[in-house]
């Protein structure tokens, strides 16, 4: 089993950041600001936790309706 310090992708090590984060939602972009999550020093993948992409979710559902 790999570490949660490690890149799922390439096996690099994954550093604490804040990111920004373009969603998607119907015919529209929300830009997410200051998201935390972990990127590889390697390859540069983003990985975000469960809870941060449920809030996102939650913000997206509440705030905005899709076009």
């Amino acid at each position: 089993m790999k570490s949660d310090r490690l890149c799922a992708d390439c096996g690099g090590e994954l550093q604490e950041k804040t990111v920004t984060v373009d969603q998607h939602w119907g015919s529209r972009i929300v830009v997410f600001e200051d998201v935390p999550a972990r990127v590889c020093v390697d390859c540069q993948a983003i990985w975000l936790s469960g809870e941060v992409l449920e809030l996102m979710d939650k913000a997206l559902i509440q705030e905005v309706a899709p076009e």
